[in-house]
């Protein structure tokens, strides 16, 4: 059974425009005189489909659906994400599997959950459990005092 829209999974925090294009050829002028060409794609009007991200205000629920860290959009037609899917198969965000998409909510709660270490690079830091480089070792706060009520 083949359905004309995809649910689709989006670690990226503020989402991401889908839009069908299609490739046209055209005369680049270059530096020095002369031209080349080169391709460059269109955007087909009326054919952009948001895809929500992850993020939300801290203390807010978030406006998509989160499963895995995926914010899920569901109903996003499935030529506009075939076709978005051929012109950047080859970005980080497709290849680590930051972004994808499943026919069914039932398979989108497999594929989120098997996908959740999945990491785009742009998760929030947790200030308790800093990465290495932006931790102080003891040496590096010598002369700092610790702060008291009334001591400014």
């Amino acid at each position: 059974m083949t359905t004309d829209t995809v649910c689709v999974a989006c670690k990226m925090p503020n989402g991401v425009w889908l839009r069908r294009e299609h490739p046209a050829e055209e005369w680049e002028p270059v530096m020095g005189g002369g031209s080349r060409k080169v391709i460059v794609y269109h955007e087909e009007t009326g054919t952009r489909v948001f895809v929500a991200g992850n993020s939300f205000p801290h203390g807010a629920s978030p406006a998509a659906e989160v499963i895995g860290g995926f914010a899920i959009t569901k109903d996003v037609p499935r030529e506009t994400w075939e076709n978005w899917l051929k012109n950047h198969h080859d970005a980080d965000m497709v290849k680590n599997r930051v972004i994808f998409a499943v026919p069914t909510m039932e398979d989108m709660r497999v594929e989120a959950v098997k996908n959740e270490v999945a990491r785009s690079g742009l998760e929030r830091i947790d200030p308790y459990n800093l990465p290495r480089e932006f931790r102080a070792s003891r040496n590096d706060m010598t002369g700092i005092e610790k702060a008291t009520p009334g001591n400014r």
